[in-house]
């Protein structure tokens, strides 16, 4: 991954400016660097490129045992009655020790 390393060293001093010298609220901080990243990035997008991203694998596995069209097994498909048996037993659990605890 190669990035632009000054632009980005710029964003991140005027914000450790803006907090420790200004004393800005941090969400303001992180809200303007943000757009300021995004606005930046429309106008002059070479300063955000990178040339990171997946290359193509030249390896064939063969077909997955597991895909898109295999079924799900039973023991993993959604049963609102095993739902409602696992919160009892949590609440329970959590419960429990809660009722002894002193007044």
């Amino acid at each position: 991954m190669q990035y632009n390393y000054k632009s980005l060293w710029l964003i991140a001093a005027i914000a450790f400016f803006a907090i420790f010298v200004l004393n800005l609220p941090f969400p303001l901080i992180v809200l303007t660097a943000g757009l300021t990243g995004y606005f930046t990035s429309k106008k002059y997008p070479e300063l955000f490129s990178s040339n990171a991203g997946h290359k193509k694998s030249q390896k064939d596995y063969g077909i997955a045992l597991i895909d898109d069209d295999t079924l799900t097994p039973d023991h993993a498909k959604f049963r609102g009655l095993h739902l409602v048996k696992i919160l009892i037993i949590a609440a329970l659990l959590w419960f429990i020790p809660v009722l002894g605890l002193d007044r």
